[in-house]
């Protein structure tokens, strides 16, 4: 059970939609979360079904504003997996650790029954979610307090509309950041500095699901660098 909100009941400063309903719905999960191989690897694996009625999905209407209705019934089952291995670990030596890590998401969202007007989306994917998600990356930490860290994040073709007609691109970003962190009794510091988007991929962020004319996209930055100070006290 899942009200609507505010937001949803009067979009953008328009009148309060009294008839979009709440939505409702089960959801089933299992999951197993833990370490293996002495300690050196943690993972967390879970498993969902979500059967939801009364769906609220987002339009926008000719003049931009935004508008909500209920989508009739989703089916949405996907797996969510995280693992962390730690390559190496000595407090005593120039590298105290060494880990490597990764994530994989997959979900299979689809309009088990949606029909707006004259259309007929059931069976449709769900326009706005990515079917599958990947992101991996090494993290290292040195006994003076430099540390590394390289990520790197991969999201397949993501629907834009209902009728599955426009897809956004699969894009994958890469990036870094290189830091000195240092702790003397109470006072501590973490000078940074790294670099996002490496390989200036072209990709859009905040997509406008089911906007007029194909106005989907808005433009993320290519290529683009961050340095900072943080200060602490304890």
């Amino acid at each position: 059970f899942s009200p609507p909100t505010v937001a949803e009941l009067a979009p953008t400063g328009s009148q309060v939609n009294f008839s979009l309903n709440a939505e409702q719905g089960w959801n089933y999960e299992v999951g197993t979360r833990g370490y293996a191989l002495h300690q050196r690897l943690f993972y967390d694996v879970s498993m969902f079904y979500f059967s939801l009625h009364d769906a609220i999905v987002q339009r926008r209407d000719s003049l931009g504003g935004d508008y909500y209705l209920n989508a009739g019934s989703t089916m949405q089952n996907g797996i969510e997996a995280y693992v962390n291995y730690r390559l190496y670990k000595n407090d005593q030596n120039l590298i105290r650790t060494w880990n490597v890590y990764g994530s994989y998401t997959g979900y299979h969202f689809i309009y088990d029954k949606f029909v707006q007007l004259k259309n007929d989306y059931s069976g449709k994917q769900m326009p706005g979610t990515a079917p599958t998600t990947l992101t991996a990356g090494i993290s290292l930490q040195s006994k003076y307090g430099i540390y590394i860290d390289i990520n790197y994040f991969y999201s397949s073709k993501i629907a834009m509309d209902d009728a599955n007609t426009q897809y956004a691109n699969a894009y994958s970003l890469l990036g870094a950041k290189l830091g000195w962190r240092r702790q003397f009794k109470k006072y501590g510091f973490d000078i940074f500095a790294g670099i996002d988007n490496a390989l200036n991929e072209k990709y859009s962020l905040g997509n406008d699901i089911n906007a007029v004319n194909t106005r989907y996209y808005n433009a993320a930055p290519g290529v683009n660098y961050f340095a900072g100070l943080s200060l602490s006290y304890k």
